[in-house]
């Protein structure tokens, strides 16, 4: 039986990826449009989320360096924990929001597969 498997030859499939991504950004910008922007604020969010938590350590590493007042310390140490706490919670409504747009798309393209 595994010998069967290894002597077909591997199916490529009839698109690639880029195709089908492709194909559903322009069934999103003719159904929902919405969709494609709330995808790129995520992006955006993601990426913000990514740079501040880059930023942390070294921001407290140079205060600590700097001995400055152990206020200031705090200050900037509240400072990034409500900046990642506001950029989590703004991911998780958008991506909420995101869904009910994705379900839209998905019953969509079954809908075109079922006519």
């Amino acid at each position: 039986m595994r010998e069967d498997k290894e002597k077909r030859p591997k199916e490529r499939p009839k698109y690639n990826l880029w195709q089908n991504s492709w194909y559903m950004i322009c069934l999103a910008w003719r159904e929902r449009i919405s969709v494609l922007y709330l995808c790129l604020v995520l992006v955006i969010i993601a990426v913000a989320t990514n740079l501040a938590e880059l930023f942390i350590a070294p921001v407290i590493l140079r205060k600590v360096e700097a001995a400055v007042p152990l206020g200031e310390m705090i200050a900037t140490i509240l400072l990034f924990v409500l900046l990642l706490l506001a950029l989590a919670s703004l991911n998780a409504y958008v991506s909420t929001n995101t869904k009910y747009g994705r379900v839209a798309l998905r019953i969509s393209t079954v809908r075109m597969i079922h006519r």
